[in-house]
């Protein structure tokens, strides 16, 4: 009986340490992650413009069920595609108590995220008194959002939040600090 205990204790172990770290097995066998102190300067390499650099799996065309699924949006598909990537990756909900139909609203990387909602309401207003044309500000949505959805898979995005949060008075500046990343295609 004691060797069943043992037989057993010893299984439930390796099923607790299997499940226990699925994301770091992932991170170790895609290299899809970056490590904390991966995140290179560019402006220190030369190029002046970029001071974050993060790497962007969004493709150029997206599947016909991430199409399907996207609502109308008036700066076109794609920027429809990215937002609902954004609140994919982005937004979490979750029980409160087990039972309850009342859910908690999470958000990873809440400065990125309001960042994005604040410069896309900023495009619609410009947009609307004609600043921008709709092409224009479809481009500039369309490249904050591809910011923050490679930003999510980003471990070290702190100076970048910071950055944001810093320029919270200003959504032009915001916009700036967005331009200020480079993305590196995976495909």
């Amino acid at each position: 009986m004691e060797r069943l205990k043992f037989y057993f204790l010893v299984f439930i172990s390796c099923a607790c340490m299997n499940n226990a770290f699925p994301q770091d097995f992932l991170v170790a066998n895609t290299g899809k992650y970056r490590e904390k102190g991966d995140v290179v300067s560019v402006e220190a390499e030369g190029n002046s413009g970029y001071k974050w650099e993060f790497f962007s799996a969004v493709s150029d065309s997206f599947d016909d069920v991430i199409l399907q699924n996207a609502e109308k949006d008036e700066f076109g598909q794609r920027v429809a595609c990215l937002k609902m990537l954004v609140n994919k990756y982005y937004i979490r909900k979750e029980e409160v108590v087990p039972g309850d139909p009342t859910m908690r609203t999470l958000i990873r990387k809440p400065d990125i995220y309001n960042s994005v909602r604040r410069v896309e309401k900023h495009l619609k207003k410009e947009v609307k008194k004609g600043n921008l044309t709709r092409q224009q500000a479809a481009g500039e949505l369309a490249y904050v959002l591809e910011v923050a959805v490679a930003a999510i898979d980003e471990r070290d995005t702190d100076s970048f939040e910071s950055s944001l949060s810093e320029s919270k008075s200003s959504v032009k500046a915001q916009i700036n600090v967005f331009k200020q990343v480079k993305l590196n295609r995976l495909y």
